[in-house]
């Protein structure tokens, strides 16, 4: 028997003409309302499927939710935009080079692992000459700091801040070290973690703060480099790419006119240089924020989920519905 959306989820459903945040924690039928919103706006015509944007956290959630949308409008379901944060971000990248006639839309994303092998061969390279063409004393000490997941973060961290403080110069090093700076003075929180060691608690890793108080700057600048001359970017490569192209009025504006319909999945692990980006991209369209207030898992990588939902409710005026029927769980 075809299953029908209960009143809490029928109010999703059918509410198209207002903004709206919807908590539903796991096994409240998120992905089978979403679903069934987006194959009602097609029914009634609100939109084509082209102007519908649907942004998730995972390429499997993107999968799911295009399977469900296909079993209500069959083919039209290929044409919804249904796309992870940073596939969104990668597609509006290489679209504004091709519009520029810039080679740089062919550029290879990297993934985490790729980025971890990048930067010990950075700390091995020419890249381990620091200044005036002289090796590091500390060069065996970058050695350590390579093996440690932290660099990375560090590395994600800094051109976070750089980007959301604007701390654009000349100096792309200096860039980075007043980035550095930023995160020692306002973000302690953040600074302890990426700079303690679990050992039976946690300690202060004294060699790797010592090196990055020194060196961060240039040891982001090189890795930045290195992924210019390769053609590569990473993953927070493509967010900040996304930040700066939308900045840009006119860009802000073609990429907004293209959608009536917004759709944002996993609110709660949205970053705030995520959320700064899909902003631009509002403009005057209908957008429905969902996902698990109580439940983030990415604080640790810039999300803020307080500020998120203050933000849009302050800006954006939105009806909340939350789901109180659990599917998946049993009484117990």
């Amino acid at each position: 028997m075809e299953r029908t959306p209960n009143a809490e989820q029928l109010q999703v459903v059918q509410n198209v003409k207002d903004n709206l945040i919807v908590f539903a924690s796991a096994g409240t039928g998120k992905t089978f309302t979403v679903a069934n919103r987006i194959a009602h706006i097609l029914q009634t015509e609100q939109a084509s499927p082209q102007e519908i944007l649907c942004l998730t956290f995972t390429t499997k959630a993107c999968e799911e939710l295009r399977e469900d949308i296909f079993h209500y409008v069959g083919k039209q379901a290929e044409k919804v935009e249904i796309r992870t944060i940073h596939g969104f971000c990668f597609y509006l990248m290489r679209e504004e080079h091709r519009r520029q006639n810039d080679s740089f839309c062919e550029a290879t994303v990297c993934d985490e692992q790729d980025c971890e092998a990048l930067l010990k061969s950075i700390l091995s390279s020419r890249y381990a000459t620091w200044e005036n063409g002289q090796p590091a004393e500390e060069e065996a000490e970058f050695e350590i700091f390579s093996k440690r997941g932290s660099l990375r973060d560090l590395v994600s961290e800094l051109k976070h801040i750089r980007e959301e403080q604007e701390l654009y110069s000349d100096d792309e090093k200096a860039d980075f070290q007043r980035s550095f700076s930023f995160l020692y003075r306002s973000r302690k929180e953040r600074y302890d973690e990426l700079f303690s060691l679990k050992r039976g608690g946690y300690v202060r890793d004294e060699a790797f703060e010592s090196g990055m108080q020194k060196y961060a700057g240039r040891l982001v600048f090189a890795y930045n480099d290195y992924l210019r001359q390769s053609n590569r970017v990473d993953y927070d490569d493509l967010i900040l790419f996304a930040s700066r192209f939308l900045k840009n009025e006119e860009i802000g504006a073609r990429w907004a006119n293209r959608y009536r319909y917004i759709i944002v999945d996993e609110m709660q692990d949205t970053s705030m240089l995520e959320y700064s980006v899909l902003k631009r991209i509002f403009g005057k369209n209908n957008v429905m924020m969902c996902g698990d207030f109580f439940q983030s898992i990415y604080e640790w990588r810039g999300s803020n989920p307080k500020w998120v939902l203050g933000d849009f409710i302050e800006k954006y005026s939105p009806k909340v519905v939350m789901f109180s029927e659990n599917y998946r769980s049993t009484r117990t």
